[in-house]
C-alpha cells in the first residue's frame, strides 16, 4: 500500500493540478492526503482524484483562502473518518490484508504559535483514545535538531525541543526517508535561502511493527515549496543470498551441541590455518541444513501448535486430551522463548538483562537498525542517483578502488627519513622491555582470555560465528592453538598497514588497500579479533600513537 501526503501550497492553480494529476499517475496511491489547498472549490480537484481510481474523499475547506485539508482513498481501502479540524483529518483504515484497523492521522500543525497547542492536544487525545498501530504524516512546521534546518536563524532551545517532546509524549517514532533531507525551501537566492525538514511521517511502536519494511521517499517539490511524501508498506524487496549467521536460540536443541561436535571430529588435512578454514566452512554448511530439517522457522511452529490447541478445545476433556494440551503448551511456551531470544539477539541491546522478556523491544529496536542500515539509493561522484543494487554495489567497489589506487605516490615522492642527529634529539617513547612486550605473540591462553572478554553476541565478523560460540564449543582450544602460528606467519602483514600511517600526510599508495584488509580482519572472528584487540588495551600503545592514527585501533562501537 501507497500513502502519499503533500502539502501542495494550494490547489487553485492550474501548474499545481497538473503536478497533483502527474504525482497520482506516476505513483498511483492508495490513500492521499494533501494540505494548504487553500480552496473552497473542489469540483477540479475531486476530478483529478476520480481520474485516478481515488473515488472517495473527504474535504476540510479552506477559510478566507487559508488552510483546507483533504483527505481521498481507493476502492481498496475502507476508511472511517474519525475527526477533522482546520489541522488534521483522523481516521480508520480498514485492509484485508491485517484483521484490525489502524489509525491513520494527516496533520498540517499552525504556523501560528497561539494555535500550537491546540493541535497538539488533539493530537494527544487521538493517542489516549486509541491503542493499536498509529501513522500521523504530514507538515509538522518544525525541525527536531539543527541537522535538519539550513540557514537563516538557529532555533532557540525552546522550540528545538518542542517537536520531539510533543512527539515522545504521543509514542511517536521517526520513520526516516531517504532522497533529499529538506522537505521545504523558500526559494530564495544565496545567503538568504532557508531549507528544513517539515514534512515527515512518524508511527506508533504497534504500526512499526505491522509494516516492519515501511519506507518513505522525499519526492522533489516542483510546484510547491515542499516536497511530497511518499510512504511504500511495502517497497519492493531485494533477492539476494543473506550470509551465514550463528542463532543463539539454537542452544535451545541439544541436537546443535552434537552436530558441532561431530563436525569439529574430522579436520582436513593440510596446514593448521587450512584446518581451521576448512572446518568453519564445514560448520556453516552442516548448521544451515539443520536448522531446515530438524530446528525449522518459529513462527511455523508457533502457528501449527495454536492451531492443534484450537482443534483440542472442542473435544471432550479426556486425561489424554489433557495430557497433549500441556505437551503443546510446553512447545508453544519453548518457541515462544526461542523467538524471544532471536529478536534480543537481532536487538543487540546488551545493556539489558539476558532474562528480560520484552519481545516487542526488541523486535522493534532490530526493526530500526534494519531500516537506518538499509542503503535504498546512492549519489554518485557525478551526482546521479542510483538506487539499483547491483549499481550500487558496482559504485561501491570502483569508488574505494579509487581511493586506494591513487597514483599520488608517482607525483609525490615520499619525504626522506629523519636523520640520526634527529633521531637523538628526540626522547623515546618506549623502553626495550616495552617494545619486546609489543612485538611478543600472543600465547593461546592470553587470545582465549581476551575471547572470553568480548560481549558474547557482539556482531560477528564474515564467518558468522559470534564470540559465544567459541565460549560454548571445544573449538576454541582447537582455534587458540592454532592463533599463535597464524599472527606469526601474518605479523608482517600487520606492521605493513601501520607503518604507513606514520606521518599524517601518508599518500594513498595501493598499499594502503592493506589498511582495509587489516581492519576487517581485526572483525573477522574472535580469535583474530583478539591480536588487535590485545593492541587497543595495551597501556603503552597509547603512548606512541597519535589521535589521528588511534583510530584505526577502536573498536567498531568506538568508530
Amino acid at each position: 500500500m501507497k500513502i502519499l501526503a503533500w502539502n501542495c501550497r494550494g490547489l487553485a492553480r492550474p501548474a499545481a493540478r497538473r503536478m497533483l494529476r502527474d504525482l497520482l499517475q506516476s505513483h498511483k496511491p492508495d490513500i492521499i492526503f494533501l494540505c494548504e489547498v487553500k480552496t473552497s472549490h473542489t469540483d477540479k480537484i475531486s476530478s483529478i482524484l476520480l481520474s485516478s481510481n481515488l473515488i472517495f474523499s473527504n474535504f476540510v475547506p479552506a477559510v478566507n483562502k487559508a488552510g483546507g485539508l483533504c483527505l481521498a482513498w481507493t476502492a481498496s481501502v475502507s476508511v472511517n473518518i474519525i475527526l477533522e479540524n482546520p489541522w488534521m483529518i483522523n481516521a480508520l483504515i480498514f485492509l484485508n490484508a491485517t484483521p484490525h484497523p489502524w489509525q491513520f492521522t494527516g496533520v498540517h500543525c499552525p504556523a501560528v504559535s497561539c494555535f500550537k497547542p491546540v493541535f497538539w492536544q488533539s493530537l494527544n487525545e487521538i493517542h489516549q483514545s486509541f491503542t493499536g498501530p498509529w501513522l500521523v504524516m504530514g507538515d509538522f512546521n518544525a525541525v527536531l535538531s539543527q541537522v535538519e534546518k539550513r540557514g537563516g536563524k538557529p532555533f532557540a532551545s525552546a522550540s528545538r525541543n518542542s517537536l520531539r517532546d510533543e512527539l515522545d509524549s504521543c509514542n511517536l517514532i521517526n520513520l526516516g526517508f531517504s532522497g533529499y533531507k529538506f522537505t521545504w525551501s523558500n526559494k530564495r537566492p544565496g545567503m538568504t535561502n532557508i531549507q528544513s525538514r517539515l514534512d515527515r511521517g512518524v508511527a506508533n511502536a504497534e504500526w512499526c511493527l505491522l509494516y516492519p519494511k515501511a519506507h518513505i521517499l522525499h519526492l522533489p517539490p516542483f510546484t510547491s515549496d515542499h516536497s511530497p511524501l511518499l510512504l511504500d508498506t511495502q517497497p519492493t524487496s531485494v533477492n539476494r543470498p543473506w550470509p551465514f549467521f550463528f542463532e543463539e536460540m539454537w542452544f535451545q536443541d541439544f541436537s546443535c551441541e552434537s552436530l558441532v561436535a561431530d563436525v569439529c571430529l574430522a579436520f582436513a588435512a593440510g596446514n593448521p590455518i587450512s584446518q581451521m578454514h576448512c572446518l568453519l566452512r564445514r560448520l556453516r554448511t552442516e548448521l544451515r541444513k539443520w536448522n531446515r530439517r530438524v530446528f525449522g522457522w518459529c513462527h511455523d511452529h508457533i502457528n501449527t501448535i495454536k492451531a492443534k490447541l484450537e482443534e483440542l478445545q472442542p473435544l471432550d476433556q479426556t486425561s489424554d486430551v489433557l495430557a497433549l494440551q500441556e505437551h503443546l503448551q510446553t512447545d508453544l511456551d519453548e518457541q515462544l522463548t526461542r523467538l524471544q531470544i532471536k529478536w534480543r539477539q537481532k536487538a543487540k541491546q546488551r545493556w539489558l538483562e539476558d532474562g528480560d522478556a520484552n519481545t516487542k523491544f526488541f523486535h522493534l529496536t532490530a526493526i530500526l537498525q534494519s531500516k537506518a542500515n538499509f542503503i535504498h539509493s546512492i549519489r554518485t561522484r557525478e551526482g546521479n542517483v542510483v538506487t539499483e543494487w547491483e549499481h550500487i554495489g558496482n559504485e561501491f567497489s570502483s569508488y574505494f578502488k579509487s581511493l586506494f589506487q591513487s597514483d599520488f605516490e608517482h607525483s609525490h615522492p615520499p619525504p626522506p627519513p629523519p636523520s640520526d642527529q634527529l633521531l637523538e634529539i628526540l626522547p623515546s617513547a618506549v623502553t626495550a622491555d616495552e617494545n619486546l612486550g609489543i612485538c611478543s605473540i600472543p600465547t593461546a591462553e592470553e587470545i582465549k582470555v581476551t575471547v572470553f572478554e568480548m560481549a558474547s553476541f557482539k556482531s560477528p565478523g564474515p564467518d558468522g560465528f559470534p564470540p559465544t560460540f567459541y565460549k560454548r564449543f571445544g573449538i576454541l582450544l582447537e582455534a587458540t592453538s592454532l592463533m599463535p602460528h597464524y599472527i606469526s606467519s601474518q605479523l608482517d602483514n600487520f606492521c605493513k598497514p601501520l607503518t604507513t600511517l606514520t606521518s599524517p600526510s601518508s599518500p594513498k599508495t595501493s598499499k594502503l588497500i592493506q589498511l582495509t584488509s587489516f581492519v576487517q580482519l581485526a572483525s573477522a572472528t574472535p580469535p583474530t579479533k583478539s591480536f588487535p584487540n590485545s593492541l587497543q588495551t595495551d597501556s603503552n600503545l597509547y603512548s606512541i600513537n597519535s589521535s589521528p592514527h588511534s583510530k584505526w585501533l577502536l573498536s567498531r562501537d568506538e568508530r
